[in-house]
């Protein structure tokens, strides 16, 4: 599957150049892919540069989650089932969100960092605006990374 990348500058190269520079203890660092972009969309460019790949999505360890997912886990009103909702998803070794709102960006931090992920939040001015807001650990700014 090649589709051509619509934006070389777009947040996932970014993201992959994060994970470049980060210390070996987090070299198993997982890639998460959050954009408002289509899902068919998102997977295309998450595919081509590598942060999702054939093996893991023969596997069923891959996995695309809309906004509509993440609206449905939320709409669960049993905390405890709502928690097994997002480990559910979380377990995937290879995950894109697509279609997804800076509210459910939030919803994707938290619910990481409740794993006891270290997460690093990545985008234009806006979103890293907003990653004191998303209590990430840290936020890459477009122009380290170009």
């Amino acid at each position: 599957m090649t589709i051509p990348l619509r934006r070389r500058g777009s947040p996932c190269l970014r993201a992959r150049a994060l994970i470049n520079v980060l210390p070996a203890p987090c070299s198993a660092a997982l890639l998460l892919v959050t954009a408002g972009d289509h899902p068919i969309t998102a997977k295309a460019i998450a595919y081509e540069i590598g942060i999702i790949d054939d093996e893991h999505i023969k596997a069923n360890t891959a996995t695309v989650c809309t906004g509509d997912d993440i609206r449905a886990i939320m709409d669960i009103e049993d905390e405890e089932q709502r928690t097994a909702a997002w480990d559910k998803v979380l377990a995937h070794e290879q995950i894109v969100f697509a279609r997804v709102t800076p509210a459910h960006k939030l919803l994707i931090v938290e619910n990481n960092q409740r794993h006891g992920h270290i997460v690093a939040v990545t985008g234009g001015a806006a979103t890293l605006g907003r990653a004191e807001s998303f209590s990430a650990h840290a936020g890459l700014a477009p122009k380290a990374c170009s």
